[in-house]
């Protein structure tokens, strides 16, 4: 089953703009080839870390929507743990479009 996510991915502050191509890179084609589709993928920069994370206080920011499907995605997660040049992501279900079904109107018991 497909389902949509959303996936934020922080890196090292100091890598270069190279490294940090191939990582989105890296990200990007592993979806790909496990039969996923990037929707949308945003570079929001360097920002402040909540807390210090492998002794780096800023980190490079990365958003990604994708379509993945769901046995893939412990794959993708391997990528990532195994890359040293990724501080820390999470990836969840995106939800921002749930379909609300219509009212229905009853008269005498019976539904219109």
């Amino acid at each position: 089953m497909v389902k949509k996510y959303e996936g934020m991915f922080i890196l090292k502050p100091d890598i270069d703009k190279d490294s940090k191509k191939k990582i989105v890179d890296l990200i990007s084609s592993t979806i790909t080839k496990e039969g996923g589709e990037v929707k949308d993928l945003n570079e929001w920069g360097k920002n402040r870390l909540a807390y210090k994370i492998k002794r780096c206080n800023d980190g490079l920011y990365i958003l990604a929507h994708f379509l993945l499907p769901a046995v893939n995605l412990s794959k993708l997660e391997k990528i990532c743990n195994l890359n040293e040049s990724i501080l820390k992501f999470m990836i969840i279900v995106d939800e921002a479009v749930i379909a609300v079904p219509a009212a229905r109107e009853e008269k005498d018991g019976q539904l219109k």
